[in-house]
């Protein structure tokens, strides 16, 4: 993947945001979510597809217990109805807002809640940027 320039970057994210019709208040709460998409794509790690997905390549790959990679990459539809979250919310007995923002990033990328816990530090920070945009 290659970088792209910081304009390149700021029209695919707008174009997202544009497609998921997100208002001005939610895009000024969010600013700081909206700045960590831009330096992914930026720095050539996410990409904005044909079909408004965000792909995400991890930093951190997951391996098994062998050393055999077992997730590279994590899909982001750009569309989500309400059920598809609910349906692994109550499955959480006392969520606080990182489980909560993790089964919205579960039901986003159609990922199991175990694996996705294990996802490095800056890999989470960025599949979080996208997620808060379904809170």
């Amino acid at each position: 993947m290659g970088k792209v320039t910081h304009e390149v970057a700021e029209k695919e994210v707008l174009k997202w945001l544009d497609f998921k019709k997100v208002d001005d208040e939610k895009r000024n709460e969010q600013e700081s979510s909206i700045k960590t998409i831009q330096n992914a794509i930026v720095a050539g790690i996410l990409i904005l597809d044909e079909k408004l997905n965000f792909v995400y390549t991890l930093k951190w790959p997951l391996e098994d217990s062998e050393g055999n990679e077992v997730l590279n990459k994590l899909t982001f539809k750009p569309r989500m109805k309400t059920s598809e979250a609910d349906s692994r919310l109550k499955n959480l007995k006392d969520p606080s807002n990182f489980e909560m923002i993790r089964c919205f990033t579960a039901a986003l990328t159609s990922e199991s809640m175990g694996l996705l816990k294990d996802l490095d530090s800056e890999d989470t920070r960025v599949a979080h940027a996208i997620s808060a945009f379904f809170l």
